[in-house]
């Protein structure tokens, strides 16, 4: 389960990379000697590690550009699988994000998290509804004496 600020750190788009020019800035004053990195890093409103790690792009690459985006994780279910669900929903309308995961293990032999069934139904603008569960009994009121 997530906690809020985990909620909240997914809703935020990717920081960006810091300027060039704080980059040029941060080294000459390493250069100059004006202090230690962690002094230097706290002087800057920096961390520590991003220093150190700018120090090594530049004896690397003798650049302070920063690195691309590395891309991230690729995605499991690929168009064939999404065609699968759309043709599973339209069949099976009420269908749970359990019983997808079931269908997709059997039909494409892929094993997923619901999480990553939540997003491919995001992906085909299927809309969140909330399904309904098993019937519910009537509670019987208990007479409590006064």
């Amino acid at each position: 389960m997530c906690s809020l600020a985990c909620v909240l750190t997914l809703k935020v788009s990717r920081m960006k990379a810091y300027s060039l020019d704080l980059r040029h800035r941060v080294i000459a004053a390493l250069e100059k000697g004006e202090g230690t990195i962690e002094e230097i890093a706290k002087h800057f409103s920096v961390s520590a590690t991003f220093v150190k790690n700018l120090l090594r792009l530049k004896r690397e690459t003798g650049s302070l550009r920063p690195r691309p985006h590395g891309g991230g994780a690729k995605p499991l279910l690929k168009e064939e699988h999404l065609i699968l669900f759309r043709a599973y929903i339209a069949a099976n309308p009420g269908a749970t994000r359990k019983e997808l995961q079931r269908y997709l293990s059997q039909q494409a032999h892929l094993e997923v998290s619901r999480a990553t069934i939540s997003r491919a139904l995001q992906k085909l603008s299927v809309p969140k509804r909330k399904l309904p569960g098993p019937p519910k009994e009537e509670k019987q009121l208990k007479a409590t004496p006064r």
